[in-house]
């Protein structure tokens, strides 16, 4: 029996409105902390924004056409107050409603000024639909720029593939296409693309970043050199570039790495990226700036991801009530700490993890890559992924990609549920394979 308005709690559906919004922008948020690891993040957050969403979907109809429907058409500033009250409600009405519900989401998306758009991409990018790529597809020809570039978004962030060749929006003239087609192609390794096409947009400043990475996902040579090159130069790069580099150089590329150190306005970044080397002379590095103010606790996270140590109690220090712990050095007064991820990194001790060190050190054998503290192979990496907080396993991603040239690909941006998903698919691979347990093969860049 369809519902009435007046059977409806309205009180109690806007509540669930709220708290999905809410609950939303938490989850997305602890996507890049250190506090959740992918079960904890499933269990105290992703389970109860889906039973607040289904508790919309209960509502039927009368909550579609009073409370959602007119979502789709707020205005801008109305949107920006609010954005993930209407990505909770399009969601909804994406996969808990008819046709013309759904219909609507679509139209307004095409239509949508930048603000409420995004809003609704993201109910698109989380929608269990299946047919999100084929209605889509029509906006690629006939949409200006900027909707290309939020279906390409859309695509990427599903990985579907489009039914148009993506060379013309990579070679266009809007370099916001371009950068959206190029995420699409580093999610989809098997969509065809040119070297030519490639080289030519290494050459973009503000499309190299992704165009290397593209052309690390499949070997290419050239791509590599052009990001080791840019990493041995002692000028600031992207970051990604520092972490491509340590998942792929050899030993003189860590070299490059580990000298980068010296250089205040880098060593943050390059420390993070050292985290993921998994060698013996970047935990060297990482013990020598454990005292740093600024830099320390990202040092012994790293030197953590390497080696496997806990950091607790004797390794860290209490943290004093003052906060005196997060003042930035005298160069870098404007740093908000608090609203880092850093902030919630323990304080190490740094006396006795060199003690740890000086000990342990030994049976860390310098021509092996480690991982936690244990030997890297795909077996390991998978575990990583299930255990390490959430900050890290974008990177562990990116490297599975990377060292599997695309074969083996997991979204840590998505739902946990559709985590679960490609991780058990990608068990099933490693085992078929029989890559796990040491046995796999992986690309490097570098030829030592």
């Amino acid at each position: 029996m369809e519902r009435r308005p007046e059977d409806v709690l309205w009180d109690v559906v806007e509540r669930h409105l709220e708290e999905a919004s809410f609950l939303w922008e938490q989850w997305a948020r602890h996507l890049f902390t250190v506090d959740f690891t992918l079960a904890e993040l499933e269990e105290r957050l992703e389970s109860r924004l889906l039973a607040h969403l289904q508790g919309l979907v209960v509502g039927g109809a009368p909550v579609a056409e009073r409370l959602l429907l007119p979502l789709l058409e707020l205005e801008e500033d109305s949107v920006e107050e609010e954005p993930l009250r209407v990505s909770a409600g399009a969601r909804v009405l994406l996969d808990g409603w008819n046709e013309p519900a759904a219909h609507a989401v679509f139209d307004s998306f095409a239509r949508a000024g930048p603000v409420l758009r995004s809003a609704l991409q993201r109910a698109l990018e989380f929608s269990e639909r299946r047919d999100v790529a084929r209605r889509l597809g029509p906006y690629l020809v006939e949409g200006g720029p900027e909707l290309q570039s939020a279906v390409l978004e859309v695509l990427a962030f599903r990985e579907e593939a489009p039914q148009v060749s993506l060379e013309a929006f990579l070679l266009g003239e809007d370099p916001r296409v371009a950068l959206s087609a190029l995420h699409l192609l580093e999610a989809l390794p098997q969509l065809p693309i040119g070297a030519d096409v490639l080289r030519k947009l290494f050459a973009h400043p503000a499309l190299r970043e992704s165009a290397l990475a593209v052309g690390l996902l499949r070997g290419h040579r050239e791509a590599w050199t052009q990001c080791s090159q840019a990493v041995a130069a002692r000028v600031p790069c992207e970051r990604s570039l520092y972490v491509l580099t340590s998942l792929l150089g050899g030993r003189e590329d860590l070299r490059w790495l580990v000298e980068h150190l010296e250089t205040p306005r880098l060593r943050g970044e390059v420390l993070w990226a050292l985290g993921f080397s998994g060698r013996v002379e970047a935990a060297d590095a990482c013990v020598e700036l454990l005292g740093d103010k600024l830099h320390g606790r990202v040092a012994a996270e790293a030197f953590r991801a390497i080696t496997g140590l806990v950091l607790e109690q004797p390794f860290v220090q209490e943290s004093p009530d003052d906060g005196s712990e997060d003042l930035p050095l005298e160069e870098d007064l404007d740093a908000d700490l608090a609203l880092t991820p850093e902030a919630s990194l323990p304080v190490p001790e740094p006396e006795a993890i060199r003690e740890w060190w000086r000990t342990q050190r030994s049976r860390f054998d310098v021509k092996t890559r480690y991982l936690e503290g244990r030997p890297w192979s795909g077996e390991v990496l998978m575990a990583a992924l299930e255990t390490v907080p959430m900050r890290r396993r974008h990177v562990l991603a990116r490297q599975l990609a990377l060292e599997s040239r695309g074969a083996f690909r997991l979204n840590t941006l998505a739902s946990t549920r559709r985590q679960r998903r490609q991780l058990t698919h990608l068990q099933e691979l490693l085992a078929s394979a029989g890559r796990a347990a040491g046995s796999w093969r992986p690309w490097r860049g570098h030829d030592d």
